[in-house]
């Protein structure tokens, strides 16, 4: 069922209420019910003030730092950005697959610039 999320190809989380965020992902992993993603930067190029089209920069972030609990203290460490999510299968807007993400859905990029808006 994951067949259109190929590995090393992306994929694009698009969400948000009142503007049209969108963030991109490396497809690293998956198997018949599941994808592994890692997050990209975004090339995004502005059409108006606050609003454009944005593709991704094959440059994943393999890993981030985070604030973790060690020893009794807060220290930064450099935990894996690969996360998972389950591939369910729905036809929206002419899209036949995506992985739910939680405010919105994940798509195989199809090649194309994907609007974006930032206004608040």
């Amino acid at each position: 069922m994951s067949e259109k999320f190929e590995v090393g190809g992306f994929a694009y989380y698009s969400w948000g209420y009142d503007q049209t965020n969108v963030d991109w992902f490396k497809v690293v992993k998956r198997n018949d019910k599941s994808v592994w993603f890692v997050p990209v930067p975004a090339n995004k190029v502005y059409s108006g003030p606050m609003n454009g089209e944005s593709v991704p920069v094959d440059e994943p972030f393999l890993f981030q730092e985070k604030w973790k609990m060690v020893d009794g203290d807060y220290q930064q460490v450099v935990v894996s950005s690969e996360f998972r999510k389950a591939v369910k299968m729905r036809s929206w807007n002419g899209e036949n697959e995506f992985a739910s993400g939680d405010y919105g859905l994940i798509y195989p990029w199809d090649g194309k610039p994907k609007f974006f808006s930032e206004w608040a």
